[in-house]
């Protein structure tokens, strides 16, 4: 995420990939890699990533670097990372860009990720859509989303 040869970090994805970036962009966003910054003396500073791989990292840190439109793939790993590493103005950007991208194609995937997160307003839009065109939407997704979105469904 930085020219390697300015990198003054190194972050170690969970697949072993080296992935050079800035400590103060790092920072600006994130107390956790702050902490880690402020406990470590040698530059680069190496961080192991233990539970995410290369794409993950790369997708948040592009958030971070103010590539948004980039990321949509792994959406919900970057939103577990956003968690991990507290870098909590990016959900913002992450509800965002879910917000832009609801179909009836993924609307139940999507409606789960609003509630798990507590993205109010992404809830609200995926109920109303799910309401609107349940008849258009698979039975098989019905069945696999969780009983409070289809109890809060029918008072939308």
């Amino acid at each position: 995420m930085s020219e390697p040869k300015f990198a003054d970090v190194i972050i170690l994805s969970a697949d072993e990939v080296e992935i050079p970036s800035s400590r103060s962009i790092l920072a600006k966003y994130s107390s956790v890699f702050t902490k880690m910054f402020d406990e470590k003396t040698e530059i680069p500073i190496k961080i192991k990533i233990e539970n995410f791989n290369v794409d993950t990292v790369i997708s948040a840190f592009k958030f971070c670097f103010g590539r948004h439109v980039e990321v949509i793939q792994n959406i919900t790993d970057v939103i577990h990372f956003i968690k991990e590493y507290a870098i909590f103005p990016l959900t913002v950007d992450c509800c965002k860009k879910l917000d832009e991208s609801v179909t009836i194609e993924n609307v139940c995937d999507i409606v789960q990720i609003a509630y798990s997160n507590n993205f109010e307003s992404l809830k609200q839009k995926c109920l109303k859509l799910l309401s609107e065109t349940k008849m258009a939407i698979s039975s098989l997704k019905f069945k696999e989303l969780p009983k409070d979105i289809l109890v809060d469904m029918l008072y939308v």
